[in-house]
């Protein structure tokens, strides 16, 4: 296990997931470094998070430290490429690399290096979940309905 944060509850939990995309995983991936080789303003900057944004389906406070490290990037670097545009979690540098590619702009990344193992959140809501590295989920006496195998045709 990696990570944990639970509150008794007073009334049973009948909504949550396990998930290997959320940012609170951010912090158990590899850090990759992004150089871009165009010229950044930081309009374009802007248009880049939001984009990203959209990509990762996150919300804008999940990525505003990363957003102000690139815009301080940006304001000091862009006019002379190449500049580091920063350094990210593997699945928000992804995205990065996505986005710049759509937006036609030349930059150098870290593709060579292997995909990390995902960590998995059990996410219960905002103020409790466990990260760990895989889990294994014993559920007694549940009765299954064959309906749920079930395929329309």
């Amino acid at each position: 296990m990696y990570a944990a944060r639970l509150q008794k509850q007073p009334e049973v939990i009948e909504e949550w997931e396990f998930t290997t995309n959320h940012p609170l995983l951010w912090e158990y991936e590899s850090q990759r470094q992004i150089y871009l080789n165009s010229r950044m303003t930081n309009e374009t900057c802007k248009e880049l998070w939001l984009r990203v944004q959209d990509q990762l389906g996150v919300y804008p406070l999940d990525l505003t430290a990363l957003i102000v490290s690139s815009m301080d990037c940006v304001t000091q670097y862009g006019n002379e490429p190449p500049f580091s545009l920063g350094v990210y979690p593997q699945s928000v540098h992804r995205a990065i690399r996505n986005v710049l590619g759509q937006m036609n702009l030349k930059f150098l990344a870290d593709d060579d290096l292997p995909e990390d193992e995902a960590a998995v959140l059990f996410h219960i809501d905002d103020w409790n979940y466990i990260i760990a590295k895989d889990f294994e989920v014993d559920v007694p006496d549940l009765g299954h309905n064959p309906d749920w195998c079930r395929i329309d045709k």
